[in-house]
């Protein structure tokens, strides 16, 4: 069969279109798992940063705990300081416990992510930090929703039904169709002696403009080109309102980081110093100078929350394009 020029050439450019909008939704899936993994992956340093932490706070307990105990040899502290740090110590320890474990289920979760044995061991070589948000939300819009395999592979669909629609359109033409045959009989037959035959045949089969199949596919189809038209003016404003909500996320992370690196990790650690050496002054007892060293803590700690907030949010804006479901 010979098809009337054109249809072979539309019918191939609708399949390559398809092709391609596969391509770009694997290009799609790789993003979305690709932010999926930073996330994982900063999970994993917040849990390690906070078993950091806990380490340091027993460090400096541990050498309060000398002091304390120093004092009470010398009658300048009562053993009830004494005993109030080894306390605040034990449970300091309990929780480092947790958190050890925690950074370990963190590292187990990452490597299932990645597809590796969990009898791989993995080591983090990055660390938790904050690099500022550049671009404006405008600025955002525009550049990650060129970016978007999302929108791209829409915009393929459109191309696509918009060839079917010129294929149906070329089903009013007629098709050709040749044909060849060749047979052996006996001698027997007319004429005499003869035993090959050999055929030859043309043909041409044209539409009954008339019947209603052909002008049902040309409406089908252009139905088909509106939809994915609709569709995509429908994609992109989703993939729009994905970045700009995922830049607001972004843009309050970063402002609550800004408050720690601005006053609050430098006024908490001037407290600190300020209260150990009130304490040897006995200016302040034990139990005001633990609830220094416990604001310490939970502030290095809200800090490390406050980083991982602004990374995930960033590499959430990324993926926003994307618009995952």
């Amino acid at each position: 069969t010979i098809e009337f020029p054109g249809k072979r050439g539309l019918r191939m450019d609708a399949a390559e279109l398809g092709q391609k909008a596969v391509e770009l939704s694997l290009e799609r899936t790789k993003t979305i798992v690709i932010a999926r993994v930073k996330q994982a992956y900063f999970q994993a340093l917040l849990a390690g940063e906070i078993a950091r932490n806990l380490e340091f706070t027993i460090t400096l307990l541990s050498d309060f705990l000398k002091v304390v105990t120093d004092r009470y040899q010398t009658q300048a502290s009562s053993y009830l300081d004494v005993l109030r740090t080894k306390v605040e110590l034990t449970r300091l320890r309990n929780d480092r416990v947790e958190a050890n474990r925690d950074y370990e289920l963190r590292l187990a979760e990452l490597n299932i992510l990645l597809g590796r044995s969990g009898e791989v061991a993995i080591a983090l070589s990055d660390s938790l930090r904050y690099a500022p948000l550049s671009l404006s939300q405008q600025d955002a819009i525009a550049q990650f929703a060129s970016q978007s395999f999302f929108l791209q592979i829409t915009e393929q669909q459109v191309l696509q039904s918009q060839s079917m629609y010129q294929l149906a359109q070329r089903s009013y033409y007629p098709d050709f169709s040749i044909g060849a045959a060749l047979q052996r009989r006996p001698g027997q037959l007319s004429p005499i002696g003869s035993s090959t035959y050999f055929g030859l045949g043309l043909g041409l089969s044209i539409p009954l403009w008339f019947w209603h199949g052909p002008k049902g596919e040309v409406q089908e189809a252009q139905a088909s080109v509106g939809a994915s038209t609709i569709r995509l003016e429908a994609a992109r404003r989703r993939v729009r309102q994905s970045i700009a909500a995922a830049y607001r996320t972004a843009r309050v992370a970063e402002q609550q980081l800004i408050v720690f690196d601005s006053s609050l990790l430098k006024d908490v650690e001037d407290e600190l110093r300020t209260g150990i050496a009130a304490y040897q002054n006995n200016q302040i007892d034990a139990l005001n100078l633990f609830d220094i060293y416990r604001t310490y803590r939970s502030t290095k700690i809200e800090y490390a929350r406050a980083l991982y907030n602004f990374s995930a949010a960033v590499a959430e804006l990324e993926a926003s394009k994307e618009v995952p479901e």
